[in-house]
């Protein structure tokens, strides 16, 4: 398990040059990657490198990773991106091309893509456009599901009883009371949903707003490395619960105890029937804030955001 931190801190010099030499060693023994040159690290962590990369003339990003699975991260990788090229290589909801992999070496290069990420440019003054950008982001997840999608009974028991053995004792007495309400919750409502139809399809498995940029008109998807067979529905919570926990200041009524009008702009292009919308997906967004209570809230402000959605879910 990954312990994904709020923000990408600066990543520290000495740790930068060691992730630096692993991928350069990779580098210099392919002999098919020869002139290629490292240029600003991104992202370093245990799991993975990733660096800008100038290769075959144009700057491009190289993602070295490290655990055991790496050569089959790449692998998958490398088949979803080459697949979705045909129908995510024009229009408005665009992939970042594959430009090279070595999967022995857990090493995938990818196109640069322009742009900003999308939680760094939606705006908190102007409801008009944060909608449609909003609206822009569900349109980029159904073009990417496209036909892959099919009708499948819920089981939510599965991620319900996914999070008994997860750690509270980072909590103070009062989140973990707040963690086991929540989870009781999920519990119960697992009953409740068992067997009802939703629709599950190939999702992008990290459906955030950091992992979509947006430039001239044009919705980019990054880090597809996760895809997998899943419920669009707890596709669609991950995008509003993580919304909701970074960024800045609540707008609006709530529903399910996140921001409703967030909620409503990003459903409205019909993404999830009235069925899913009303069953599926008030489930998914009580798991995913029980994930990020438990997980990822390492921050006091996100940890506030956290407690209040789920008060409010509650």
């Amino acid at each position: 398990m990954e312990l994904v931190p709020d923000q990408q801190s600066e990543i520290p010099l000495q740790q930068q040059k060691l992730a630096e030499k692993d991928l350069q060693v990779v580098l210099d023994g392919n002999p098919g990657l020869a002139g290629a040159k490292i240029g600003r690290a991104l992202k370093v962590s245990d799991r993975s490198h990733v660096f800008e990369l100038e290769f075959r003339g144009e700057i491009s990003v190289a993602k070295l990773f490290r655990t055991d699975d790496a050569p089959q991260i790449v692998r998958d990788a490398e088949k979803n991106l080459k697949e979705l090229e045909p129908s995510m290589s024009s229009g408005d909801c665009r992939l970042n091309r594959c430009l090279a992999a070595i999967p022995d070496d857990g090493l995938l290069i990818v196109e640069f893509v322009p742009g900003s990420a999308l939680n760094e440019i939606l705006p908190k003054d102007d409801p008009a456009r944060r909608s449609a950008l909003l609206q822009h982001a569900a349109r980029w997840l159904d073009r990417f599901i496209g036909q892959r999608r099919e009708a499948a009974p819920l089981r939510g028991r599965y991620w319900a009883k996914y999070y008994l053995d997860w750690p509270r004792d980072h909590l103070s007495p009062e989140d973990a009371a707040l963690s086991y309400r929540l989870h009781s919750e999920i519990l119960a409502r697992a009953d409740e949903i068992s067997g009802d139809e939703t629709v599950r399809g190939i999702v992008h498995g990290d459906f955030a707003a950091r992992n979509l940029h947006f430039h001239d008109g044009i919705m980019y998807g990054v880090d597809v490395q996760d895809v997998r067979w899943q419920v669009v529905a707890r596709d669609v919570a991950r995008f509003l619960v993580w919304n909701e926990m970074y960024d800045t200041g609540h707008r609006g009524a709530r529903w399910c105890g996140l921001s409703e009008p967030d909620v409503r702009s990003f459903l409205s292009g019909g993404l999830l029937s009235e069925t899913e919308t009303r069953v599926a997906l008030p489930f998914y967004i009580g798991e995913q804030l029980l994930q990020r209570m438990l997980w990822t809230m390492t921050a006091r402000q996100r940890r506030d955001m956290a407690r209040t959605a789920i008060e409010h879910f509650l």
